[in-house]
């Protein structure tokens, strides 16, 4: 996986926020987690990839600030907890999306909690974005809540990019086909 897109982010404490995604494969990896202070943050669209420095433990400005850029995945404090459905008690120091390894198919889950309550936030929406690598034919279903395109072939280096912004939980199912050797995954 080449980032993680945070499209939209507002929330009046930033710091209470944990974020973590799952892979298919049940791999976690904290985004963020106790980062970001205490400044209120609004319409902020975060990149989180590997090599970037990390989120600071305040983003600079007076409120409400718009702290768009690209981050480190960045754990501030010791073991974060989210609740089932939730994949429970995670203690990463320094999470990586390397981490995420193996067959990138199935169901992405991103889990948000705002660990201390008494303020408010909102995700406009959240974006996968995988290096192609070898060309394939993909098909996206069903297309409630996405934008952008969700059926075409990428090939070579280019990045296939899907954007999700449902209204309610969904799932969704990327039908991926090798156009060399017609195998589907």
């Amino acid at each position: 996986m080449q980032s993680v897109k945070l499209n939209g982010l507002a929330h009046t404490f930033p710091g209470d926020l944990d974020i973590v995604l799952v892979s298919p494969t049940g791999v976690p990896v904290v985004l963020m987690s106790d980062v970001g202070g205490s400044t209120d943050v609004i319409t902020t669209n975060l990149t989180l990839q590997d090599g970037a420095p990390g989120i600071p433990t305040t983003f600079p400005g007076t409120v409400p600030v718009d702290a768009s850029g690209t981050y480190a995945p960045t754990n501030s404090g010791a073991t974060d907890t989210y609740a089932a459905p939730g994949p429970g008690s995670i203690t990463q120091a320094t999470p990586t999306l390397s981490s995420f390894t193996g067959d990138p198919n199935g169901t992405w889950s991103l889990y948000i909690v705002d660990d201390a309550g008494g303020d408010i936030g909102s995700i406009d929406s959240w974006t996968l974005v995988f290096l192609g690598g070898q060309s394939f034919v993909y098909n996206v279903t069903p297309t409630t809540g996405l934008t952008g395109i969700t059926s075409g072939t990428v090939s070579g280096s280019d990045i296939f990019t899907l954007a999700a912004a449902p209204t309610s939980d969904q799932t969704y199912t990327v039908t991926i086909t090798n156009a060399t050797t017609g195998c589907s995954s």
